[in-house]
């Protein structure tokens, strides 16, 4: 069966890049949230230095995390391509499953056997329903990346407008 047609390291790298930005952007976002519910720090002195330090820490595991987790999808997403194929819908089911699984297990609740199952099918879905609507594979008709453009006719304008002035006389 037909592989990616883009080299896997380079869509592991695009994973943990486009995961690194989403954990920048998520970890500043709850970033006030997070501080209001840790302990104060009775010095004022350290108050500041102790805030930047629990921000940079809770920001440092948002982009850890969402760089692992899109980095291994994607990792898990070229190797299963090769098996199944690229335009099978097993590959994001399969990927995303397995990959909601793992996170499942490594949230900060207890796992259980029905969220550990819940995470993988609600994040197999989510997978599929992405990969299916908003980014369809090269090989179908309508992807633009198979769409041809009409080609550019070059002509002599002077012929050209010479020819249009004479109909238009008549």
């Amino acid at each position: 069966m037909d592989g990616p047609k883009i080299p896997c390291v380079h869509r592991i790298a695009d994973g943990v890049f486009r995961g690194a930005y989403i954990g920048v952007v998520w970890g500043f976002y709850f970033a006030q949230e997070h501080l209001q519910e840790c302990p104060a720090v009775a010095n004022r002195a350290l108050r500041r230095p102790v805030a930047v330090a629990r921000v940079g820490r809770f920001v440092g595991s948002h982009v850890a995390g969402f760089s692992m987790f899109l980095g291994g999808y994607n990792a898990l997403q070229c190797t299963l391509e090769r098996v199944f194929g690229a335009d099978s819908g097993v590959t994001p089911l399969a990927s995303g499953a397995t990959l909601g699984a793992l996170a499942s297990c490594i949230l900060p609740t207890r796992p259980t056997g029905s969220g550990i199952a819940l995470g993988a099918a609600a994040t197999a879905a989510t997978c599929f329903v992405v990969s299916r609507v908003l980014l369809p594979p090269p090989s179908r008709t309508w992807h633009p990346a198979n769409v041809r453009l009409p080609e550019f006719q070059e002509f002599e304008f002077e012929t050209e407008a010479l020819a249009a002035s004479e109909i238009y006389r008549q």
